[in-house]
């Protein structure tokens, strides 16, 4: 993961620690002093974000998957996945509370 930011991206920082890793540029980036002040990325709250589009965790605007590996390739297509699905469960749940307060009870 790294961060979604494009002043994070453009900042030397950021370029220093893609040049000493490029893999894993995220974590590299994360050892240093100005990556103390950027949200900590953690995965559960992550994936919630991702599958509940009506809640905001942040953490979805704070962090994308890196495209360098065939794993952040991956974890990409599983966050539209995941993404797709949660529109999808949250739109049937709505037809679904509808559906139960508009129902005729006599």
């Amino acid at each position: 993961m790294v961060p979604n930011s494009d002043i994070i991206i453009a900042s030397q920082a950021f370029a220093d620690a893609v040049a000493r890793d490029p893999v894993a540029s995220g974590l590299e980036w994360a050892t240093l002093p100005s990556a103390s002040h950027y949200e900590t990325f953690y995965a559960l709250p992550y994936a919630l974000d991702v599958l509940l589009p009506v809640i905001n965790l942040g953490q979805h605007d704070a962090w994308a998957a890196t495209t360098v590996t065939w794993f952040g390739w991956g974890v990409r297509v599983w966050t539209f996945v995941l993404d797709l699905s949660g529109w999808f469960i949250t739109a049937l749940g709505a037809a679904a509370i509808t559906g139960i307060i508009q129902r005729d009870r006599s």
